[in-house]
């Protein structure tokens, strides 16, 4: 689309095997009309006429830049956006006032937010959620330019795993952070990574964890439970919803907080070696220690 616009006529419009490309200043309505395409390119703008359908790219496998926008017309039109096939999509351009929200759903591949990028646009009154399915990445890349709250998700909206994987990096020049008002662990067997540039600190605060639901764990790699500092990523949780009845004591004691459906590692790729404790000293989130698991023991032992 060089100029002008396209606009869906029914439902399967697009061509699956096709690469839309909106030029700067074009712009294509849905329509109202779920369709999917092969890949989405260009600079232009995307939005919906009326109703709430859904975009699906990515279907031919190949990577792409969108450096549009995902807009809607009002707080009761808007799209939904879904990523599959095995390619890398990169969104690198903001969201403005008008911005789009409700659902992005990363089906396969990866969708990768660089450079200006955002998803959503932050406020209290717009509920919007990400959703990481098995065999999709949710990726946020902050090594060329450092954007905090890049999922729009710091004021209202949900994270959801769902076996898939969210990675987040951090930057040389500033400190990073990506705030997350609720992060769910739905189903399947998900990762979060976090990785800090060696020159500054990186944090993923989560304001609430949802509660184990029996069909869904995660490991969060690159954590080690250590005070922010240049090279360290840390996760924060203010609410972890622990196992009912667990206590909330002070690592190695008998009645310190675990959440057992959550492997955390210091490695960003590492496989998980204890179950997500928060640090007694620092707050921050890390593994449990074998030595603190055996003081457990121990303690437990020795008052029966």
């Amino acid at each position: 689309v060089a100029a002008g616009g396209l606009k869906n006529g029914v439902t399967n419009a697009g061509s699956r095997l096709s690469r839309l490309t909106l030029a700067s200043g074009s712009r294509y309505d849905l329509a109202n009309a779920n369709t999917t395409w092969g890949s989405l390119a260009g600079s232009g703008d995307i939005f919906s006429s009326y109703g709430t359908p859904n975009l699906q790219v990515g279907f031919d496998g190949t990577s792409s830049t969108f450096s549009g926008r995902f807009q809607r017309i009002n707080d009761a039109v808007y799209g939904s956006f879904t990523k599959i096939g095995s390619g890398t999509l990169t969104l690198d351009s903001a969201q403005d006032a008008n911005g789009s929200f409700g659902q992005i759903v990363v089906g396969g591949g990866t969708l990768k937010y660089a450079g200006a990028g955002k998803a959503f646009v932050a406020t209290s009154t717009m509920v919007s959620s990400l959703v990481a399915n098995t065999n999709g990445t949710l990726q946020l890349d902050n090594s060329g330019t450092n954007v905090s709250n890049r999922l729009g998700l710091n004021a209202a909206g949900n994270l959801y795993i769902q076996g898939g994987k969210f990675v987040v990096g951090g930057n040389a020049a500033a400190a990073t952070s990506e705030t997350l008002a609720n992060l769910n662990v739905q189903n399947g067997g998900g990762r979060i990574e976090l990785t800090a540039d060696d020159a500054q600190p990186l944090t993923l605060a989560v304001a609430t964890l949802n509660s184990a639901n029996g069909h869904g764990a995660i490991v969060i790699g690159g954590i080690t439970g250590a005070a922010s500092a240049a090279g360290v990523a840390n996760l924060t949780i203010t609410t972890a919803n622990l196992i009912s009845g667990q206590g909330t004591g002070a690592n190695g004691t008998t009645t310190m907080g675990v959440r057992h459906d959550i492997l955390a590692d210091a490695s960003a790729t590492g496989l998980g070696t204890g179950f997500l404790v928060k640090d007694s000293a620092t707050g921050n989130y890390r593994a449990l220690a074998s030595s603190e698991l055996n003081a457990v023991v121990t303690s437990w032992a020795s008052t029966q």
